[in-house]
C-alpha cells in the first residue's frame, strides 16, 4: 500500500466516507454512499442499485439479499481508492430506514497513524483550506 493511499484511508475514517462500491462477479452492482454512524461499532449507508437489470436492482434493495448469507457474493471497493474490505457484515435488521443498510467492518485498516504522519495529516489540511 503506497503512503498516499495511506494518508487518505486516515482522512477519510478509514475509508468509509469516500463510499463504496458494491460488486457482483466483477461488476458494480450497487453503491453505498452518505456514511452515518448509528451505534458504537455500526455504520448505516445510503444503497443505491445501478445498472440496467431490474432483477439485479430489485436484489440489491431486498431483505433477502441482505439478511442470512446473500450478501457474502458481494464484494465492497472504496471507490476513490480501489481497495477491498476485508470483512464487513451487515447487522441482524439491516435496513434501519428506506434503503439505508447499517454495516460493520466496512472499512480499510492500515494501522494507527504514527507522530509524523499526524504531522503530515495536518499539513495536509491546512493546506486543503
Amino acid at each position: 500500500m503506497r503512503y498516499r493511499d495511506r494518508l487518505r484511508i486516515w482522512e477519510s475514517n478509514s475509508g468509509r466516507s469516500l463510499g463504496w462500491d458494491a460488486e457482483l462477479n466483477g461488476r458494480v452492482v450497487g453503491l453505498l454512499d452518505e456514511p452515518r454512524q448509528e451505534d458504537m461499532f455500526w455504520t448505516s449507508y445510503r444503497v443505491s442499485a445501478t445498472g440496467d437489470d431490474p432483477a439485479v436492482s430489485a436484489r440489491q434493495m431486498s431483505e433477502e439479499l441482505w439478511k442470512g448469507d446473500g450478501y457474502t457474493s458481494l464484494v465492497f471497493r472504496s471507490r476513490a481508492l480501489g481497495l477491498v474490505a476485508e470483512n464487513p457484515f451487515p447487522a441482524v435488521h439491516p435496513f434501519v430506514g428506506p434503503g439505508r443498510v447499517s454495516m460493520r467492518g466496512l472499512y480499510i485498516s492500515c494501522g494507527p497513524p504514527a507522530r509524523w504522519d499526524r504531522l503530515v495529516l495536518k499539513i495536509r489540511a491546512v493546506l486543503r483550506r
